[in-house]
């Protein structure tokens, strides 16, 4: 049973990142976020964050400490996202591993439970939220257009293991 815990989030949304109010932060305690990045802030082969998302982080930004925690390789991709969002960033996270993430919520200087941990994925941001003992929220990912080369393949194997871990989830019981 324990597994099944750590792949339950603590809340889903059906809509993207954008979704995460001032009320709903209130509504569930939280004081900070911890975002992934990739299909989760911007397509997984993006690096051009959309108004709408800088709009958001932008009026998040004076309320709550945010941090960009990512487990890609690509330093200088996730620096100009954090860059320009004005917000710090860690890549090579290799969530779920919680190394990373303790450094982060130090940084922070909030409990676990205050802060919420945001993404896409179950295997990697859910687990690693869950494992910390924070608040998990799992996303819709963004959109992006596909490129004509290896990221198109990346991309759509990134999304055929995001649906298996959805649909081990559900045959799990779990109520996503």
């Amino acid at each position: 049973m324990f597994l099944w815990r750590l792949l339950t989030p603590s809340l889903v949304l059906t809509k993207s990142i954008c979704g995460i109010t001032p009320r709903l932060m209130e509504q569930y305690g939280l004081k900070g976020l911890i975002l992934d990045v990739d299909d989760t802030i911007v397509g997984s082969a993006d690096i051009e964050v959309s108004e709408a998302v800088c709009e958001w982080v932008n009026s998040l930004k004076p309320l709550y400490p945010i941090w960009l925690v990512s487990n890609n390789f690509n330093q200088q991709r996730i620096q100009a996202i954090g860059d320009r969002l004005g917000l710090p960033y860690r890549s090579r996270a290799s969530k779920p591993s919680l190394r990373v993430i303790r450094q982060v919520l130090a940084e922070m200087n909030l409990p676990p439970a205050q802060v919420a941990m945001v993404g896409d994925r179950l295997l990697t941001d859910i687990v690693a939220g869950n494992r910390a003992g924070m608040f998990s929220i799992l996303i819709q990912p963004v959109a992006s257009a596909p490129p004509a080369n290896l990221c198109a393949f990346l991309r759509v194997h990134t999304g055929l293991v995001r649906n298996w871990e959805i649909w081990l989830a559900r045959k799990s019981g779990i109520k996503i």
